[in-house]
């Protein structure tokens, strides 16, 4: 799993940009942990808690997860001594995403995730996707709209 932001999709990288701007402008420390995500690292996520120890966190599948296909980010705050929390200003997060035209996982019914900020946006098509499976490896747009 990559934590590097230069992995996102550029639109995304962003989105993202302004995001960690708006937290790092209201004093909020955060560590980036997740950006890319391989097939192989989806599918094992998604066996915790199913096949492998742990409690499920995710129900994507590989291809399914907008981190397959650069365009998602998952962060944690840092304590005063930089340490990993799982604790903070979740709602100021997800304000800044969706300002940023992102979707947030603590937004969702079902399996909230606050870390999470997607990207669905497609400048290509104009048109939002519900799902990963519209975009190939690299955040296109797999649409043929020639």
């Amino acid at each position: 799993m990559s934590r590097n932001l230069d992995d996102l999709y550029p639109q995304t990288r962003q989105k993202v940009d302004r995001v960690l701007a708006a937290l790092t402008a209201a004093g909020i420390s955060y560590i980036v942990t997740d950006t890319f995500r391989s097939f192989a690292e989806q599918d094992k996520l998604y066996a915790q808690g199913r096949t492998s120890p742990g409690a499920i966190v995710t129900h994507a599948r590989a291809g399914q997860s907008f981190h397959n296909v650069r365009r998602a980010v998952d962060i944690c705050f840092k304590d005063e001594r930089g340490k990993p929390v799982w604790d903070g200003p979740w709602d100021l997060y997800g304000e800044a995403g969706r300002e940023a035209g992102l979707v947030w996982g603590g937004d969702w019914h079902s399996l909230k995730d606050k870390p999470h900020v997607e990207d669905r946006y497609c400048a290509r098509c104009g048109e939002d996707h519900a799902s990963a499976t519209a975009f190939n490896e690299q955040g296109d747009c797999r649409l043929d709209l020639e």
